[in-house]
């Protein structure tokens, strides 16, 4: 009888053991988990970054392309506008010499 209630503790520590090891392994498995879990939410949001970045550029490009056309074209109607003006002016002053004359 001595025997098998020596048994039966040394089971029962054993069990004990083991379970006190599954609980570690748990949390190592839980800590490595949430590791794991920050890196891939550091991850993407590098990328969401990256993609936000990206489409910054993008935009920033397109708007200058848009303000660089408009520039071009505010600098074309200006020259028009000062050929025409130095044409009036060509004008007037020949019509001015023709009175003189």
């Amino acid at each position: 009888a001595a025997r098998t209630k020596a048994n039966a503790e040394a089971q029962k520590r054993e069990l004990v053991d083991r379970i006190k090891l599954l609980e570690e392994a748990h949390e190592v498995a839980a800590e490595e988990w949430e590791a794991m879990t920050q890196a891939a939410l550091a991850a993407a949001s590098e990328e969401h970054r990256e993609t936000l970045r990206r489409w910054t550029e993008e935009r920033d490009d397109r708007e200058q392309n848009l303000l660089d056309a408009e520039k071009a074209n505010l600098s074309d109607r200006h020259a028009a506008e000062l050929e025409y003006v130095e044409a009036l002016r060509l004008g007037a002053d020949r019509a001015k010499a023709a009175r003189n004359v």
